[in-house]
């Protein structure tokens, strides 16, 4: 695996400094209190089992688009379970706080992770070959997260330190809608290269909302293999004839910009929806579909692209 963003450094020792000082004598230090020490020794603690979780990861794909309701979660859950029917050992981790709805897609809506013993916690098994830890098990019912930014970095960073993972051929995560601190916090936590998916829509707003995930990329060392456009027209109901749902050719304009390309367009259909809703996503649907047969096209190609390198 590629070295992580931070480097890891030991806690302080019991005679090391602190940087604090008296206002106005910067020469000054203040040593470290008792509880200062031991709060660096748990946070390095943590940093260090998060990177054992990594080692065993042979490759991390992650999902992310520049505002939510585009599909970034549907790309996700389907990519995932894709991997899965073609036997890699898959993990799915679902950071998006906000609306944390892959155990919906999956069935697994109320369920709840189970120990492992006093330390660990076993992910969720979703399907054969696929486990999957999401903040959906940590709620009751439809309550919303309202967790402050620190507490739902502590979440994530345990999701990969505390759980029973073993190893995983590759790892999907879905990202945080965006480029906030919650999107950053999780992208950091990845090594530098690590292969990223944007997912858009045709609409020229959606593009300039994912121009900034183009640039989020960049600036924290995650790898942009490509542009998914979701909703990329649908067929007609009553004629069969294939028409543009939304207008525009944002997913063209915006893999041009990015210097990156289209992967594939998915089409709207309208049964993916209640589908995923009662926990079967677009790529277990039968009979097959056009968006689901993409996905799993996809899915193979990314196998070849990116899971074998």
């Amino acid at each position: 695996m590629p070295d992580d963003h931070e480097e890891l450094s030991p806690p302080p020792g019991q005679d090391e400094p602190s940087p604090a000082g008296p206002a106005g004598d910067p020469d000054s230090v203040v040593p470290a209190t008792e509880a200062q020490k031991e709060q660096a020794k748990r946070q390095f603690e943590l940093k260090m089992r998060v990177r054992e979780t990594l080692d065993d990861i042979d490759q991390t794909i992650c999902i992310m688009s520049g505002k939510g309701g585009v599909g970034k979660s549907t790309l996700a859950v389907n990519l995932a379970v894709a991997f899965a029917q073609a036997g890699l050992d898959t993990g799915l981790g679902d950071f998006d706080f906000t609306n944390p709805n892959d155990p919906t897609m999956l069935g697994l809506s109320g369920e709840h992770m189970e120990a492992y013993d006093e330390d660990l916690v076993k992910p969720k098994q979703a399907r054969d070959n696929l486990r999957m830890v999401s903040t959906g098990f940590l709620v009751e019912g439809e309550a919303p997260i309202a967790w402050r930014g620190p507490i739902k970095m502590g979440v994530m960073r345990q999701f990969l330190a505390d759980l029973k993972w073993d190893h995983l051929d590759v790892f999907v995560v879905d990202l945080p809608p965006g480029t906030s601190d919650e999107a950053l916090s999780v992208a950091q936590t990845f090594p530098s290269g690590t292969p990223c998916i944007i997912v858009t829509t045709p609409q020229e707003t959606s593009a300039e909302n994912v121009r900034q995930n183009v640039e989020f990329c960049e600036k924290n060392g995650l790898e942009v293999v490509g542009v998914v456009e979701n909703f990329a027209g649908m067929r007609c109901p009553s004629c069969g004839d294939h028409v543009e749902a939304f207008p525009g050719d944002g997913g063209d304009r915006l893999a041009r910009e990015a210097g990156t390309e289209v992967l594939t367009r998915l089409p709207l259909v309208p049964a993916i929806s209640q589908a995923q809703d009662e926990g079967t996503p677009a790529v277990e649907m039968e009979p097959s579909n056009a968006a689901g047969d993409r996905l799993v096209e996809l899915a193979d190609d990314l196998q070849d692209r990116v899971l074998a390198n």
